[in-house]
């Protein structure tokens, strides 16, 4: 169990940069996750192209993933100065409302990096991120070596239609394929 206390002011404000992220589209913002990274002195909440932090004190490190919208509703129901939350394997609670979450505790907050997407994501930032940036620890946690694999298995598709496209002016699919990885690690 994972415990940790912010000023909730703070969070607040956190939590309102992190909608507008989102824009005018509720839609987005309600089928979101929002990811809470706790270590000894900060709460970091992420979802798709945003990021911010605020100070904490926390009794131990770890990761948490909930729907947004549902937080943020939580959050504005909260009147104390300080919020604090509690984590267990699959729940989170901030004051009297338990809710679920997928959670995961580490001994220390050294693998706990937040993945970095951009908010409008492309199958082209989901393979980049085969790159060796992030463990697989840090891509399962998050759920992402499945949208690779989709992502990969959709390059694929496109790589071969395109081969196909070219083979009668003699290229070969290993050269269409070296072209089109050499891009998209360049």
């Amino acid at each position: 169990m994972v415990k940790f206390t912010a000023n909730r002011i703070q969070v607040l404000e956190t939590m309102k940069h992190l909608k507008a992220a989102f824009g005018k589209d509720l839609t987005k913002a309600s089928i979101s996750k929002c990811e809470l990274t706790v270590t000894s002195n900060k709460a970091t909440f992420a979802i798709p192209g945003a990021l911010f932090s605020v100070p904490c004190v926390a009794t131990g490190a770890a990761k948490a993933t909930f729907p947004f919208m549902p937080f943020l509703k939580i959050m504005n129901l909260e009147r104390n100065d300080q919020i604090k939350m509690t984590f267990t394997p699959s729940t989170a609670a901030l004051g009297n409302f338990t809710f679920h979450a997928e959670t995961c505790f580490f001994p220390d907050d050294r693998i706990l990096r937040t993945i970095q997407l951009p908010m409008n994501y492309t199958l082209i930032d989901l393979v980049r991120l085969q790159d060796g940036t992030y463990t697989l620890e840090e891509l399962e946690f998050n759920g992402i070596p499945q949208k690779i694999k989709e992502a990969e298995s959709d390059l694929e598709k496109t790589i071969t239609s395109c081969y196909r496209k070219l083979k009668g002016y003699g290229i070969q699919l290993h050269e269409v394929k070296e072209f089109v990885i050499s891009k998209i690690y360049h």
